[in-house]
């Protein structure tokens, strides 16, 4: 299945009408990834435009993603693309994708969502996240790095919520803020 043909049938594979965190953030994640693939579908009557707050780092940066946390979220959307037919070679295309807009500290403005204007991006804030060749560490709060409180991969024992093994803590608490622990994969392809 390509991304056109799981496309043509994602509006009628979930509604969400339930006003509740779980709700918000499927139905933000949801018209997220609609917008990032292009999928046809996209800002029509049955697939509404993203709603939500334009900079992902302004969405993300409390929790203090390292290259572990960010690595397996992009992991579960590629699970979870192949477990509805998703070829190899388009999921590897958006893995790339995904970890290129997110994947470095620093990363200087650029437009994610069409339309909605350059934002700062970086998810992977943590200190272990490489550094965006043309970084702009001044644009962000703290110089690009996380915020207390939160964990990312820090080994030092005073971590905030991660382990040495990268098992992914702080993007399974980020989940539970919103009230409810979806797995991330059933969250990207649940529309």
């Amino acid at each position: 299945m390509s991304w056109s043909s799981y496309d043509s049938a994602s509006a009628t594979l979930i509604s969400l009408t339930i006003k509740s965190p779980s709700s918000f953030l499927l139905t933000h994640l949801y018209q997220f990834f609609g917008a990032l693939l292009g999928c046809s579908k996209y800002g029509s009557g049955v697939f509404t435009a993203y709603q939500g707050d334009s900079s992902m780092y302004e969405v993300h940066k409390f929790m203090n993603l390292g290259p572990n946390e960010l690595g397996y979220f992009i992991t579960q959307v590629a699970l979870s693309g192949a477990s509805f037919g998703v070829t190899e070679d388009d999921l590897t295309a958006v893995g790339k994708s995904l970890n290129a807009a997110f994947g470095f500290r620093c990363a200087p403005e650029a437009e994610i969502i069409p339309g909605l204007g350059k934002q700062l991006n970086s998810m992977c804030i943590a200190d272990e996240c490489p550094l965006h060749p043309n970084a702009t560490c001044d644009a962000y709060e703290t110089d690009g790095k996380g915020t207390s409180g939160g964990g990312g991969n820090d080994t030092s024992g005073n971590d905030g919520g991660s382990d040495k093994s990268g098992s992914g803590k702080n993007f399974v608490s980020g989940i539970l803020l919103w009230g409810s622990l979806v797995p991330a994969g059933l969250l990207m392809w649940a529309a």
